[in-house]
C-alpha cells in the first residue's frame, strides 16, 4: 500500500510537471516544507534541548505545509486525472 500512494504522488508530480509547473513547484514547497520541520519538531524535543519557542515554530511550519500540500494536491489530481462522466474516474 505504501509503494501505491508514493508512486501515485511520483506519477501525479510527473504529469503535473508537463500540465501546470508552478502548481507543481508549490506542491513541492509545501512536501519540502513537511520534511523539513517534522524532524525538526522532534530533535531538540528527543535530545532534551528544549528552546521554547522552537519546536511550537517548527510544529506550526509542518502543520501548514501539511494543510497547504493537501488543499492543494486535489485540484492537481484533477489536472492530471480528470473525471469521467459519471463521477468515475479514469485508470491509467
Amino acid at each position: 500500500m505504501d509503494y501505491t500512494y508514493w508512486r501515485q504522488e511520483q506519477l501525479l508530480w510527473e504529469r503535473l510537471g508537463q500540465i501546470d509547473p508552478r502548481r507543481l513547484r508549490r506542491l513541492r514547497v509545501f512536501a519540502w516544507v513537511q520534511r523539513l520541520a517534522i524532524p525538526a519538531v522532534a530533535v531538540p524535543l528527543a535530545s532534551g534541548l528544549y528552546v521554547q519557542w522552537a519546536p511550537v515554530a517548527c510544529g506550526a511550519a509542518a502543520v501548514t505545509g501539511t494543510v497547504l500540500y493537501l488543499i492543494e494536491r486535489p485540484a492537481a489530481r484533477r489536472m492530471v486525472w480528470p473525471e469521467v462522466g459519471g463521477g468515475r474516474r479514469s485508470v491509467r
